[in-house]
């Protein structure tokens, strides 16, 4: 979209550049002269004022040697999914000569572990650090006291939109659902009637709570479809199997499995490769190694991605653009969006997302186009819906 609104913005600046050519060549040649006499000296002036207003920006930001400077990203959980976030924030951290940075994630899911890591990273003396705020109600504390300590801190995944946070790179859980859910009712490969189970690992948690509400909104106006949940499916990757297993043991008629998390579709891939017999359809979040190739063999239907790895670069790259470099400090919201993986486009997908190259070099790309500069390209935090 951003394309387009430029290019088109483009071609009418040309018409209005051309238009002013061709009626300058009627103009009297004392008219002529007087413009190009005045140009030199607005130019001048603006050109001053501009170099001027630079140099204040500069001097407001208190930069730091990057060589020397501590940085950190501290994830919410160590699975394939957070991997992509972590090459995320660690190519960020190339890019910009930073030598001093860690990604750190807990031994489980735990909040209280992930909190205890991001707080010995601010004893450390980290000017600048990013996190997975899974359950924001619980981060509001410790982001606020390190903010008034001078700390910049981000968000990625997750966001803690209550806090004292700059900046939040990830999705809305209800327009993901919203994007799921249609997904599912356009797509010939779902069933549109019959029983869904719904599932959630982790119901409460705000992000997958909007995630449920949305797709339940689209699939509710088929009054052919039986929902079932959402149900808790468990925080881990044994605990979702399970789930998934005792799902279709209890509902053998089922025709349709939706998940919330990166979680079920790799379970369920593992389970239909056991399953045979099991022709229900299998749809859920994040791009996992085992959820593609589930997709290419056609045991599992549709999964929505997120840009993790945007996820872990972007935060971290806008404190370094503060910081290190000096531009303004980006404040908001970027959304990365969603996207829809079913068999048609699938091979694209496993080209981006299992070749670290690819997957560098497409999202460099998809920065330079949409997101940069960054401080002048988030949207207001107001308008983020969890």
């Amino acid at each position: 979209m951003k394309k387009v609104k430029w290019l088109t913005i483009g071609i009418v600046i040309c018409v209005m550049v051309l238009g002013f050519a061709l009626s300058g060549c009627a103009a009297p040649a004392e008219e002529t002269a007087a413009a190009t006499t005045a140009a030199p000296e607005t130019t001048a002036a603006e050109t001053a004022a501009a170099t001027t207003a630079a140099e204040e920006t500069a001097a407001a930001v208190e930069t730091v040697d990057p060589a020397t400077a501590q940085f950190a990203f501290v994830l919410h959980v160590a699975i394939p999914f957070t991997e992509s976030i972590r090459r995320g924030a660690l190519n960020a951290g190339t890019d910009y000569g930073i030598t001093n940075m860690e990604v750190v994630a807990p031994s489980a899911m735990d909040t209280a572990e992930q909190i205890g890591l991001f707080t010995a990273e601010v004893a450390k003396g980290c000017v600048g650090i990013s996190l997975v705020a899974a359950e924001a109600a619980a981060w509001n504390v410790p982001i606020n006291d390190a903010v008034d300590k001078g700390i910049i801190v981000n968000t990625g995944n997750c966001a803690a939109p209550d806090s004292k946070q700059s900046l939040y790179v990830g999705i809305s859980g209800y327009m993901d659902g919203l994007a799921l859910g249609e997904a599912i009712m356009n797509n010939p490969d779902t069933p549109k009637k019959g029983k869904i189970v719904l599932a959630s690992c982790k119901p409460g948690l705000p992000v997958l709570d909007g995630r449920t509400t949305g797709v339940m909104e689209v699939l509710s106006k088929n009054p052919d479809y039986e929902i079932i949940g959402p149900l808790d499916s468990g925080l881990s990757p044994e605990a979702t199997y399970s789930f998934w297993e005792s799902a279709y043991a209890a509902n053998p008629d089922m025709v349709m499995a939706v998940g919330s998390c990166a979680f079920d579709l790799p379970a369920l891939y593992k389970f239909k490769q056991k399953n045979t017999d099991a022709t229900f359809a299998c749809v859920s979040y994040d791009l996992e190694p085992d959820a593609l190739a589930g997709i290419k063999e056609g045991l599992l239907t549709i999964a929505c991605g997120q840009g993790p790895y945007l996820q872990g670069y972007v935060p971290m790259a806008a404190i370094f653009e503060h910081l290190v470099l000096g531009n303004p400090l980006t404040e908001g919201w970027f959304n990365p969006g969603e996207e829809i993986v079913t068999k048609e486009n699938v091979d694209v997908f496993i080209k981006r997302e299992l070749d670290v190259e690819a997957e560098y070099e497409w999202y460099k790309d998809y920065m330079d186009t949409n997101l940069k500069p960054f401080w002048e390209n988030a949207q207001p935090m107001s308008e983020y819906v969890p």
